[in-house]
């Protein structure tokens, strides 16, 4: 049997949860400093605020990251453990959310991290399956995702996961930008 992983949802009023929350934003900053060729951490996503109402500030992406909290109040922010140890996070984006790029009354994912450490064990599978989860709860046709060309490895999941890409979603947000749309269709009864 592999390595147990526990995946649960941060509360903003459960005790202890700054300390997970702080762990969790190093965590995922770790992660996206580790994708090979790199994503521009510290750009300003500014360009960017026309898709998301206005919610995101005038700072570099590290900033948005590592802002849990936040993402706890207006989303729903998960944790992989691995024997007790965190090795992940992932934001679930439902629609209306203040995080929500998409308006279209169809949740998303963003912001999945894995400790490097840790990739390889199935943890960003475990994440990704708990998203699946909370979309097909609410009752949802679609699950939206845009991830960096560069996050290969990701992509690979996704796919392995049942997510197509939607080539017509991409999203240039900057010269040299792009983000690559997925989408999985949550049909009733699927084995996602």
């Amino acid at each position: 049997m592999g390595p147990v992983i526990e995946v649960r949802t941060l509360a903003g009023d459960e005790p202890g949860v700054d300390g997970l929350m702080a762990a969790a934003a190093d965590l995922v900053e770790r992660a996206y400093e580790a994708i090979p060729d790199g994503w521009p951490l510290d750009e300003d996503p500014g360009v960017r605020r026309r898709r998301t109402r206005g919610a995101r500030r005038a700072h570099g992406y590290r900033a948005e990251l590592r802002d849990v909290p936040s993402r706890v109040r207006s989303a729903e922010v998960a944790v992989a453990l691995l024997d007790g140890a965190l090795v992940g996070c992932v934001t679930y984006v439902p629609p209306g959310s203040a995080l929500d790029e998409h308006h279209d009354g169809e949740p998303s994912f963003r912001m999945l991290g894995v400790a490097p450490e840790a990739g390889g064990q199935g943890v960003g599978t475990a994440l990704v399956r708990w998203v699946i989860g909370r979309a097909r709860a609410g009752g949802h046709r679609h699950l939206w995702l845009y991830t960096a060309e560069p996050m290969r490895v990701a992509q690979a999941m996704y796919q392995r996961l049942g997510f197509a890409r939607q080539a017509d979603h991409d999203w240039t947000f900057a010269p040299g930008r792009t983000l690559l749309a997925f989408r999985l269709d949550l049909a009733p009864g699927g084995d996602h």
